[in-house]
């Protein structure tokens, strides 16, 4: 690896597991949704992808097919076939009641932001919707560490369109040559970081043994494993 003056890294499934967190927040969506309406966590689920994969289709490229409001709202009218706004809401706030309430800081996360702020601006890049993000940020205690902050939703593109990589850029005042991306997901933060001419981690800790993208210039299997590859 070339020495770089700027990092770009992914939040979720990076800097903290995600999916654990994604889970309660799940079950806590259900049992809200049980008061309305007589479904199975599987049946749950079911329905659950099905609405989010129309919403990703639908709502291609913008930050909001990411918004938990969307799914729950399509949920319950396609269950209860009217609208329940309160019921929605309360989906919603227990979701992240208890997600955040499962969330904790990757172990190594700290130290390793806190070491690659001596030498690098760091930028956090993430497709989502902007007020969960930031949350997460202030939440989990890195927000010293960011001189960037690009959340899709704001953007109006997301990973892997390289645009969003080129607003972090811009905003670090920094060239694609000198930075690098780090990140777990393939197609998003690898091969579009790769297509905006950046070098790229793929951070495999928690993508459950899916085969690391050939593109990827390293792999590290524990986020430590950064400082020996950037320092």
């Amino acid at each position: 690896m070339p020495t770089f003056r700027a990092i770009l890294c992914d939040l979720d499934n990076t800097l903290f597991h995600w999916d654990p967190c994604d889970e309660r927040g799940r079950l806590a969506a259900h049992a809200a949704l049980k008061q309305a309406a007589d479904v199975s966590f599987d049946e749950f689920m079911v329905l659950h992808h099905t609405v989010r994969q129309e919403l990703k289709h639908r709502l291609t490229g913008q930050g909001s097919n990411h918004n938990r409001i969307l799914f729950f709202s399509a949920m319950v009218d396609r269950l209860l076939n009217q609208p329940r706004p309160a019921l929605v809401l309360t989906m919603y706030q227990r979701y992240w009641q208890a997600f955040f309430a499962t969330m904790k800081p990757h172990a190594d996360a700290h130290r390793v932001l806190s070491q690659l702020k001596r030498n690098h601006k760091i930028a956090m890049v993430s497709n989502h919707v902007a007020q969960p993000q930031l949350d997460k940020v202030v939440r989990l205690g890195f927000e010293p560490y960011f001189a960037a902050i690009v959340v899709s939703e704001d953007a109006g593109f997301e990973k892997p369109d390289p645009r969003i990589f080129h607003t972090a850029l811009a905003k670090l005042g920094v060239d694609a040559k000198e930075t690098v991306m780090i990140g777990d997901h393939t197609k998003g933060d690898i091969e579009g970081a790769n297509r905006a001419g950046l070098k790229t981690i793929y951070m495999a800790e928690f993508t459950n043994g899916e085969p690391a993208p050939a593109c990827a210039d390293h792999v590290v299997h524990r986020l430590a494993d950064v400082l020996a590859i950037l320092n």
